[in-house]
């Protein structure tokens, strides 16, 4: 493993858990909720990548400890979490992992609410009526992979097909009708059912739940064929809308619209899965690239996000570290991040193994 990345990852880590090896406390503290549920799958892929015995150990805890929040904070945002005790579960059939994911996949199968579509309603909480007619994104990533997954494991095809059909309504309810782009929202409420920008961190969303989504429910299911063929859209669009410095806008049709970081990460590792996996084009590499390089430029070795002072850093233009000032990560930032790392980290060591096997046959 390339040590500066692997320096990236442990730090990004220690931020999250609270073991900091600079002294300093994790900048977000971490609940219930689709932030830490980005968190902890990102700790997950790192202790994937890296098999650090203490990666595991605090995944463990952590949801030991917090395991009995997912029986009361039923909501869509409130299931990312299960993606990682889903992880666990396959690893070590620890039972209280398997019931708490038995759970809540009958909940998003059976009780959770949808539109008339069908389409599962975004919410953050038990009680969340801002969002109760919507339609977002988000849940691609926050609950129907977690779905995907939990298929997967228990051999139960019911919650694959279900975890398919919202990959389907979900692009066609979010997508733009003059791009490949998508929208932030889908509501009941309005004459034309659309509602929001296209909001880069939406269309990050889009593009990591559809990757690993397709990665999850194989080559067998209904509507593969249009999805792959959305996603490959969506892809190749971002590419064409990224920022002359790797960055991708708040808004994805508003050059002058600040940079997103955390928007940023989501879509470099989409980008790069997405390559790995077979499921996109080789020459997207290239644009997983630049965004991935633009992020970690504005990280500093403390772990700090930094953004640019001068409005000229959010309009494509580079940017003097001397002019740049450490903020505190928000949201699903340092998740997506790390995610970001570790992906990286699993493409440059898949390439470094096959190249070690075609040294073995003589091929190289």
């Amino acid at each position: 493993m390339d040590p500066a990345l692997r320096g990236r990852i442990d730090r990004m880590v220690r931020r999250i858990t609270d073991r900091p090896s600079d002294g300093k406390g994790a900048l977000c503290p971490m609940h219930w909720n689709g932030p830490t549920g980005v968190r902890l799958y990102g700790i997950y892929r790192a202790w994937a990548s890296m098999r650090e015995p203490s990666y595991v150990r605090g995944l463990t805890t952590w949801v030991d400890e917090h395991l009995p929040e997912s029986y009361v904070s039923r909501s869509i945002q409130g299931t990312a979490p299960m993606l990682t005790v889903a992880e666990l579960y396959g690893d070590t059939e620890i039972e209280r992992y398997g019931a708490a994911c038995r759970r809540t996949a009958d909940w998003l199968l059976h009780i959770a609410a949808r539109t008339p579509e069908g389409t599962l309603k975004y919410t953050t909480g038990p009680n969340s009526p801002r969002f109760a007619r919507q339609v977002r994104g988000d849940t691609l990533w926050m609950s129907c992979l977690f779905l995907a997954k939990w298929a997967a494991l228990s051999g139960n095809r019911a919650y694959a097909d279900e975890a398919a059909f919202q990959l389907c309504v979900h692009l066609k309810l979010l997508r733009d009708q003059g791009t490949a782009l998508y929208r932030h929202s889908w509501s009941s409420e309005r004459p034309d059912r659309r509602s929001g920008m296209l909001w880069g961190r939406a269309n990050s969303w889009m593009l990591m739940g559809a990757v690993e989504l397709m990665e999850v429910l194989g080559s067998r299911w209904t509507g593969r064929s249009e999805v792959l063929a959305s996603l490959v859209g969506l892809a190749d669009t971002l590419a064409a809308v990224q920022r002359e410095d790797g960055l991708f806008g708040i808004r994805l049709d508003h050059s002058l619209a600040p940079a997103d970081v955390s928007a940023t990460a989501g879509m470099a590792y989409g980008l790069r899965r997405g390559v790995r996996s077979g499921l996109l084009p080789a020459r997207l590499l290239a644009s997983a690239k630049r965004a991935e390089e633009a992020v970690i430029a504005l990280i500093n070795e403390s772990g700090d996000r930094l953004l640019p002072v001068l409005d000229a850093g959010l309009k494509g233009q580079q940017v003097p570290s001397s002019q740049l000032s450490p903020l505190g990560w928000s949201g699903c930032g340092e998740g997506l991040t790390l995610l970001m790392l570790c992906e990286r980290q699993a493409h440059v060591g898949l390439k470094d193994r096959q190249s070690g096997q075609c040294m073995e046959r003589g091929g190289i």
